[in-house]
């Protein structure tokens, strides 16, 4: 059987936690199972309706990345899913407009997994409560 905890996450990852919040071998495949569920969760509800006479045919679906991402890297993690969800979809790609400091929690991993020059966004700085749990002001 799969593991009870396959790489989605029940609580936010702590900011500045000297331990790594997943096992390090799972990382990629857990961050890429989000995407592809945030994005199918936001698809599925809209896909249900009907074509009606007089309206457009394609609808159109924004695409969000993670915090240190970019269009580029949720095109990879989405996989097989992208050309599928392309084929009755308009899909446009909403990046973050700042880039992430280096010294962002989030770069290193990304960094494992896209390189050293791969261009990672953020849509704000995200900042620890005093759970330590990620908020965006």
């Amino acid at each position: 059987g799969r593991p009870p905890n396959s790489g989605v996450e029940a609580t936010p990852p702590h900011i500045g936690s000297r331990e790594p919040p997943h096992n390090p071998a799972r990382i990629g495949a857990g961050h890429r199972s989000k995407c592809m569920l945030l994005c199918l969760l936001t698809a599925l509800p809209m896909a249900t309706f009907a074509h009606q006479p007089g309206q457009p045919r394609r609808r159109t679906i924004a695409l969000l990345h993670g915090t240190a991402g970019s269009a580029k890297t949720l095109t990879i993690q989405l996989g097989p899913l992208l050309p599928k969800l392309q084929e009755t979809w308009d899909v446009r790609f909403v990046e973050g407009p700042k880039l992430c400091a280096e010294d962002n929690p989030h770069v290193k991993t990304m960094r494992r997994f896209y390189g050293p020059s791969a261009e990672l966004r953020e849509y704000a700085e995200a900042t620890a409560d005093d759970r330590g749990w990620r908020t965006y002001n």
